[in-house]
Parts: structure tokens; C-alpha cells; sequence
């Protein structure tokens, strides 16, 4: 992250910069997974507000690719972002509110986040290829946090993933605060959220795991948990998901 007063120019990088510059702020979460992009990525300028270009902000999309409309907004602030780097690999992108200094934003090839909202402020958010979600899906990072999703995930309608609490947990006696400022969430590989479950800093889900439906998710599990409860806990080991409906009959015991 860039210091204070030091807005980055976030126009005119080919796609060998593009990929450095994802894997250096990865790299940053203790992540190390080198994004492969297109040879054809350009900057998206048509269409976008002045206030956008004016900030140091960009848009990377591969070539012959455009947003369907104009994804951005201004934070309830009123303070548009400054060096905000925005690299999509979709034309089905969210709706993003993005604020502060050079928050990055990446959504990988065939993700799918109809009606979904993105919101980033000095922070990050990662979303890797065939992310999809169902309906009113809300992805919240701030105060230099981050969001990780890796590819084939699949968000129910409802969910809400955010790395703060948005307002300020103090401990009286110490004064201090007591709840997360800039959390990490990491949902790996092949993982199915579902319906209203929502999914906050400290949350690392392993592989292959399946969330129940209005489930909390603060803490750590392994590859192939079912996983419920408030806050959630491994309710059965050793499973893993498959998007088709499939008849029972199919399976051989």
C-alpha cells in the first residue's frame, strides 16, 4: 500500500506491469499466487466519469471486452478514490464503491456477481476465475484488509463478507478497541457459501467446504468441512460439492 499523500498513477500499465502489481499486494497477505493475464489487456476509458480518471484511477479489461455500464460509484463519503487499480476478466462485473488510496480490485475470467455489491477502501479484494453468485451479495474490505476467493466458488444469495465491523468495538476499563480493523478473509478453492451467511475477518475457508446457510465464519477449517452454527463449528468431515443437482441413484455406495 502506497503511503499518504503518495497517490499512484494507476493509467497506462501494460499487462506484465498489471501482473506484478497484483502479486506484489498478494504477496503483502502472505499469498503467493501469480496472476496469469491475457496478452490483450487494455484500459477501459470510455465512458468512465472524470472524476475517475482525474484520481489516478484504471479499469484493465482484455481487448474487445466492456462493462455493460459504468460499475463505479462514490463512497457515502463523497470522496472518490485515489490510485485505485480495477482489473476485470468478465464483462458481468458488480456494482463498486471503491474510496481512499490505492485500493485493488481483481475478478477472474468467467466469475458472474449479477446485483452484487463491492466495496473497497484502502484495501483489497481478490476474486479468482468462475466466482459466481446468486443475488444480493455484498463483498466489504477497508483499512487495508483483504478479501481472497479462489476460483470455482459459489456464493448463495445473501451473503455478506466483510473483513471490518464498520464501526468501533471499545473496551471501556483499557480504552482500547477490541474488534477487527483490517481483517483477512481467505475462502479457498472450490467453496459453496450458502444463503445469508456471512463470512468476517479472520474467516480462512479450506477447500472443497460447504457453509450453512446463515452461518458466522470468523476462524479457521480445513479442506472439506460441512460447516454450520452461529458461530460457525464442523458439523460432518470429508465432504466436498458438485453444482449439478445429481440423483442419489448416481452414487455408488
Amino acid at each position: 500500500m502506497n503511503s499518504p499523500g503518495n497517490t499512484p498513477d494507476r493509467s497506462g500499465m501494460d499487462t506484465s506491469q498489471l501482473e506484478q502489481a497484483l502479486a506484489t499486494r498478494l504477496s503483502a497477505h502472505g499469498i503467493a499466487v501469480p496472476p496469469v493475464l491475457p496478452d490483450t489487456m487494455r484500459e477501459v476509458t470510455r465512458g468512465m466519469p472524470a472524476w475517475w480518471r482525474d484520481n489516478g484511477n484504471a479499469l484493465y479489461m482484455p481487448e474487445g471486452h466492456a462493462p455493460s455500464a459504468v460499475p463505479f460509484s462514490i463512497h457515502d463519503s463523497g470522496k472518490p478514490p485515489r490510485g485505485a487499480l480495477v482489473v476485470a476478466l468478465t464483462d458481468a462485473l458488480p456494482i463498486l464503491q471503491l474510496w481512499g488510496l490505492d485500493s485493488m480490485v481483481f475478478i477472474g475470467a468467467q466469475s458472474s456477481l449479477p446485483h452484487a455489491h463491492l466495496a473497497c477502501g484502502d484495501a483489497t479484494v481478490y476474486l479468482g476465475g468462475a466466482v459466481r453468485s446468486i443475488h444480493r451479495v455484498s463483498v466489504h474490505a477497508r483499512n487495508g484488509g483483504l478479501v481472497f476467493m479462489a476460483a470455482d466458488c459459489l456464493i448463495a444469495s445473501g451473503v455478506q463478507v466483510m473483513t471490518d465491523d464498520m464501526h468501533t468495538l471499545i473496551d471501556v476499563a483499557s480504552n482500547r478497541r477490541i474488534n477487527t480493523y483490517g481483517g483477512r478473509i481467505i475462502v479457498r478453492e472450490h467453496v459453496w457459501i450458502g444463503l445469508e451467511a456471512l463470512v468476517m475477518g479472520g474467516a480462512d475457508i479450506g477447500a472443497d467446504c460447504v457453509v450453512g446457510a446463515r452461518s458466522l465464519v470468523k476462524r479457521a477449517f480445513p479442506a472439506g468441512c460441512l460447516i454450520a452454527g452461529v458461530p460457525a463449528r464442523i458439523v460432518r468431515r470429508g465432504v466436498t460439492w458438485d453444482e449439478r443437482d445429481i440423483p442419489p441413484v448416481f452414487f455408488t455406495p
